[in-house]
């Protein structure tokens, strides 16, 4: 399958890197009996000429750098 950005250009995720470890720490709460709440950190490090990545500034993806992080939290309702 060949991931697209919107223009049309198509993308590879992770292009580049000989290897990746990816560390991932999550927690999650349940406030509730009908709501959770979760929360992950995920870091990459990309060993050889490193993950290819992109941000606001740069969204077609081109800058390659060794490590890379995110923060995700999610609220789940139950119904």
């Amino acid at each position: 399958m060949t991931l697209l950005y919107t223009d049309g250009t198509p993308y590879t995720i992770l292009k580049g890197a000989d290897y990746v470890n990816e560390y991932t720490l999550g927690i999650s709460w349940t406030w509730n009996p009908m709501v959770r709440w979760q929360l992950n950190y995920v870091y990459l490090d990309g060993k050889g000429t490193g993950i290819q990545s992109g941000d606001k500034a740069n969204p077609a993806g081109t800058k390659r750098s060794k490590i890379d992080s995110m923060v995700g939290l999610r609220m789940i309702f139950k119904f």
